[in-house]
């Protein structure tokens, strides 16, 4: 089986499409060992190969089968490995949403592994809540901008967003989905940016409360920072 999931035979044309794909992620995976982003966008991936999670293991299998230079790749390692890894990107990659999260491994265990992540960003793949395990991204201390923009989400319900969304948040982007139901019910004192621009909303419940600050007006109480709402 490719690394990219299950591939229909296409001939020698496909053959150099997944070599071309293959060698982009390769590269790619080199490129975040030096400059920790991590660029996957537009690999026509069906799935993520397990070592985009765990850079550390798959860096040092390089070592082990190359034996070469193997002592300056741990000391660059400690600099730009894992641990200083700043964004994840795998947007465009429209065939990932066709498969569980087993499958395609954005499972939670896997996301958790990105545990330095600042930037997460997964625009156009298809995603829904099958397909990406979403509790996965609350666990990542250090999380503040999340992109799901046109994926196919119908509904993001009160579990959905607490399990998503961790306390760091300032962004959070969900243009172009197929959301007909958006509830929010935990506060996120950190959140600026909220875009549900394009959706199908028929019920957005953000919690309209009075605040303490405004006594007798209203206001997102539970988005005390929110200063930029998109909703068309």
């Amino acid at each position: 089986m490719s690394r990219f999931g299950k591939q229909k035979p296409f001939g020698g044309q496909q053959q150099k499409h997944d070599n071309n794909a293959s060698l982009r992620l390769d590269n790619a995976l080199n490129r975040a060992r030096k400059e920790a982003n991590l660029n996957l966008s537009n690999l026509s991936l069906h799935s993520l190969p397990p070592d985009v999670f765990d850079l550390r293991q798959s860096l040092l299998n390089n070592n082990n089968n190359n034996n070469n230079n193997s002592d300056n790749h741990l000391k660059a390692w400690e600099i730009y490995g894992e641990e200083a890894l700043v964004s994840f990107d795998i947007s465009h990659n429209d065939q990932l949403g066709f498969s569980n999260s087993l499958d395609n491994n954005l499972t939670e265990q896997n996301i958790r592994k990105l545990e330095s992540c600042k930037i997460f960003r997964a625009k156009g793949c298809s995603l829904n809540n099958d397909s990406i395990a979403l509790e996965g991204l609350r666990s990542l201390p250090n999380l503040k901008q999340i992109d799901l923009s046109f994926n196919r989400f119908e509904k993001l319900m009160e579990d959905d967003i607490g399990d998503m969304v961790g306390d760091e948040i300032t962004s959070l982007l969900l243009e172009g989905n197929q959301l007909y139901d958006f509830t929010l019910n935990c506060q996120l004192t950190k959140l600026t940016t909220l875009n549900l621009r394009g959706c199908k909303l028929t019920t957005l419940d953000l919690f309209w409360v009075p605040t303490p600050q405004q006594g007798s007006g209203f206001g997102y109480y539970n988005l005390p920072n929110l200063t930029s709402l998109d909703l068309t």
